[in-house]
């Protein structure tokens, strides 16, 4: 009888293990999919962004080549023409230089952002926990702020990023965001 009951709840918690195990395999699965997605639109998104700045680029070399008239001989309302397309042009330009930034940062994903990051991070802790040791209390405070503040606008550029979260345990040692 004791016997029975022992064999019994060993098979439940076999079954319950393996059913957790399942989940996890799922949730990881589900997770790199999600990634691949992301990682699929942002290379579609680049190839759109370079057609649009080469399409930029030809328009300012035609641009330069049909006005052949030198910018000191320009009359005083060509000249505010023409600035006025060369910064509509540039601040276009940065606007799409900034989308293949952020593409980029899809394509390196969660995890190598985050361990930039972190490696980035390491020398302040380093000497926050220094100035602590040396009892700088307004030192160490003051780099506990900043990296505060850099974990903040860190966590808000993956958000906005549309990044997925990263869990803890599992095969690769991921942590939750803001872990410091």
């Amino acid at each position: 009888m004791k016997k029975a009951i022992w064999l019994t709840l060993v098979g439940l918690v076999l079954v319950s293990t393996v059913a957790v195990v399942a989940q996890q395999q799922e949730q990881r699965q589900q997770g790199m999919a999600r990634m691949r997605e992301i990682q699929q639109q942002a290379m579609t998104a680049l190839q759109e962004d370079l057609a649009k700045m080469k399409t930029s680029q030809e328009e300012a070399a035609k641009a330069m080549q049909g006005g052949g008239q030198n910018f000191q001989n320009m009359s005083e309302e060509e000249r505010t023409k023409m600035r006025e397309e060369f910064t509509k042009r540039r601040e276009a330009t940065q606007a799409i230089l900034t989308d293949m930034d952020a593409q980029i940062a899809k394509l390196k994903g969660r995890r190598q952002l985050q361990t930039a990051f972190d490696d980035s991070s390491k020398e302040l802790k380093e000497i926050r926990d220094l100035a602590t040791e040396e009892k700088a209390t307004k030192t160490a405070e003051r780099l506990g702020k900043l990296i505060d503040k850099n974990q903040t606008q860190f966590d808000e550029m993956i958000k906005k990023l549309g990044l997925p979260e990263m869990r803890m345990g599992g095969q690769g040692g991921q942590r939750p965001a803001g872990q410091q």
